[in-house]
């Protein structure tokens, strides 16, 4: 089918602000349930593209630079956040929203660690976690 770039959260995550500033970067605006990724959580189209093969993330190539700046200055504005999100490329074979996947490695990085650089080189089927607070309980799956 396609790659996706989806990203998760736990559902008490998605408050108001989350929300807007979702909206104020035209990000993750369409969720769905992501029980079947991580419990309690929802699931978002990161990119709001319909597919992500031509998405700068895990691209592995400078283009599209602006936009790379764009989503890293979207991660670092959430710094208010307590808790993480997840971010993940894959190739759907069948539907997003409840295709199940297995054998994901995870990979766990501060905010702050963040910039355009990782967001190029990000692999297939590693769930990112990407953390607000020094001692961040995070989603585990």
């Amino acid at each position: 089918m396609c790659y996706f770039i989806t990203a998760y959260t736990q559902e008490d995550f998605c408050t108001e602000p989350f929300v807007k500033t979702c909206s104020r970067f035209e990000i993750m605006e369409e969720s769905f349930p992501a029980d079947h990724i991580v419990p309690l959580s929802r699931g978002f189209f990161f990119t709001g593209n319909c597919c992500d093969c031509d998405s700068p993330i895990g691209s592995k190539g400078q283009d599209q630079p602006e936009v790379l700046s764009n989503y890293v200055a979207f991660f670092k504005s959430l710094s208010y956040c307590e808790n993480s999100i997840l971010l993940l490329k894959h190739w759907y074979s069948g539907n997003v929203e409840t295709e199940s996947i297995c054998n994901l490695k995870n990979v766990r990085i501060h905010v702050d660690e963040l910039d355009e650089r990782f967001l190029l080189n990000i692999e297939d089927d590693v769930l990112y976690e990407i953390g607000y607070s020094l001692i961040d309980g995070g989603i585990h799956t």
